[in-house]
């Protein structure tokens, strides 16, 4: 994939991507994992809505939901991506 770009595009390869778009990277090399957090961008759209002061609530939810995490491998990310 990446001589495939490199031979379309202008382009320099600066190791692994940790932060893009307001969207923080972390891969686990032993559980071939890759994380995405967004607390970056969150706390810059409550400061430059001036939300940076607002108390914090709680919100009930339906008891019978289960959250899901989603944990994708490197590999399926690339796929998903290009």
């Amino acid at each position: 994939m990446k001589q495939l770009l490199l031979s379309r595009f202008k382009m320099k390869d600066m190791s692994e991507l940790h932060y893009c778009l307001g969207i923080v990277i972390k891969y686990d090399k032993i559980g071939k994992l890759v994380e995405m957090y967004q607390k970056q961008y969150i706390l810059k759209m409550l400061e430059k809505y001036k939300f940076q002061d607002a108390k914090q609530v709680t919100t009930t939810a339906d008891p019978n939901l289960q959250s899901v995490a989603l944990a994708l491998t490197r590999d399926e990310l690339t796929a998903l991506i290009f």
